[in-house]
């Protein structure tokens, strides 16, 4: 019998060699033409080419915003724009970017727009340290750093309805679920009462200015160390914020936020030690590894579990889990290269996301209350195209010079590959559903909050 399907098998190789033009022969003639048939696809595959940014020049960089700034600003600029600021705006579209967002009041009365480092400035607000001068030099820099890190044009987005919440632990928040209104407007009366304390508007003072100030850095985010997320997105190389002192009141009290909030929100991992290099696999004892000592691992776990134990009387399972997955641009080397080619990110990215369902979800799962789930049951969303959508994330590390691929700095280190394994990974995101036909819940939240400018640098997308 197994002679029979070996003949059988032997024939059909033969078919399917003979249509794609390959003879078959001895073994070690087929093994060499299936190698000519794989080299001929990586040399095609091998063509890709990532998007290189070019260079910005940073004194050509400087003296652009320089410009527009001061155009923005000129007097003759002022003179006119009150009256035509809109015809202005229409036919030099670029400069509508160095003037800052209106606010509802400025809508409803139809009034024109004030330039960036005046809008920024506003006396209402908690500048920094700087004044108007020193703030527009520090924007400047700022803008030039921006365009140098991402080798971009930035463009400008102002938005003038940022509301921020001061972390102040004599002051926190509460929501209105399980709340009359006469606890609700007790909780307000304190919480009002609290905040007119000279000790809180001090705090909030220097909290706010140690905000623009941060967003004023040209200090690289990665070198600075903060628990606290506002502050950590004022560092950010791509935000500028100011804000006002006063806060956003209603009725004399703070307003309440609609909260919308997932019943049963998703646990969600992401893994990239293993997957470092040109990794796409993980044998038992990374696994085990993982699960046991790993705390990001066995939290994930933790929460699937604990999703499900807490929603068991309510029907909660599993939706479905969506796996995320990515490789770096730089080329494949060694085994990866000799599986997948040195340009096929794709297909070692797809390779990772078969590796986070076949062994990751599993393993997380291994951890759970074996009778709150199926694992044959999971419904499972596949996305390896990773952030560039080619199966990479983040910079191309190289440059084309005459056809020729050359590693630009600090990619041409060892050390600065090393950076590129943050795009290296497989996000593990699960789920849950119950039986009722919402997953959210809807609620009012209060806390002290104010009013915020904040600048956004982008890199401008070009329309191809």
């Amino acid at each position: 019998m197994k002679k029979i399907i070996f003949i059988i098998s032997l024939i059909y190789l033969n078919t399917v060699l003979a249509d794609s033009g390959i003879t078959c022969g001895p073994v070690n003639a087929l093994l060499q033409n299936a190698n000519d048939v794989k080299d001929v696809a990586c040399e095609e595959i091998n063509k890709k080419r990532c998007e290189v940014r070019t260079k910005i020049d940073p004194n050509s960089a400087r003296k652009r915003i320089q410009g527009m700034l001061d155009r923005a600003e000129s007097e003759a600029q002022q003179k006119s724009f009150p009256a035509n600021w809109k015809k202005i705006f229409k036919n030099n579209p670029d400069i509508e970017k160095f003037f800052g967002a209106r606010d509802l009041q400025a809508k409803t009365k139809d009034l024109p727009p004030v330039p960036l480092t005046q809008w920024m400035g506003d006396e209402k607000f908690a500048m920094s340290t700087k004044d108007r001068a020193e703030f527009k030099k520090a924007f400047v820099e700022k803008w030039v750093a921006f365009s140098q890190k991402f080798r971009c044009d930035p463009t400008i987005e102002s938005d003038n309805d940022t509301a921020v919440n001061p972390p102040n632990p004599d002051i926190p928040a509460f929501d209105s679920r399980r709340l009359t209104s006469d606890v609700i407007m007790k909780n307000l009366t304190a919480m009002k009462s609290k905040m007119a304390t000279e000790k809180n508007t001090v705090y909030v003072e220097n909290y706010l200015k140690e905000i623009a100030n941060a967003s004023l850095s040209l200090t690289d985010e990665k070198n600075k160390k903060t628990s606290d997320p506002l502050k950590a997105t004022a560092m950010s190389a791509s935000t500028l914020m100011v804000c006002t002192t006063q806060p956003d009141l209603n009725g004399g009290f703070p307003p309440g936020r609609k909260t919308i909030e997932e019943r049963y929100p998703p646990c969600v991992g992401t893994f990239r030690k293993n997957f470092e290099n040109n990794e796409w696999e993980i044998n038992s004892a990374q696994l085990k590894e993982l699960l046991t000592k790993d705390d990001d691992t066995i939290a994930v776990s933790a929460c699937i579990n604990k999703r499900l134990l807490e929603g068991a009387k309510y029907g909660v399972k599993v939706d479905h889990i969506s796996i995320k997955s990515s490789a770096s641009a730089l080329d494949n080397k060694g085994k990866a290269e000799t599986k997948f080619c040195a340009k096929g990110f794709k297909a070692l990215s797809e390779a990772r996301a078969e590796t986070g369902k076949s062994v990751l979800v599993p393993g997380l799962f291994s951890q759970v209350d074996s009778k709150l789930y199926n694992l044959n049951e999971f419904k499972y969303k596949s996305d390896p195209l990773g952030k560039n959508g080619d199966g990479t994330s983040g910079e191309c590390p190289y440059e084309y010079i005459n056809g020729m691929q050359k590693l630009v700095k600090p990619y041409d280190t060892l050390e600065g590959q090393k950076t590129l394994n943050e795009n290296r990974y497989v996000e593990v995101h699960v789920a849950f559903s119950d039986s009722s036909n919402s997953k959210d819940e809807e609620f009012l939240t209060f806390q002290p909050s104010y009013h915020c400018r904040t600048i956004h640098l982008k890199c401008e997308v070009k329309p191809k």
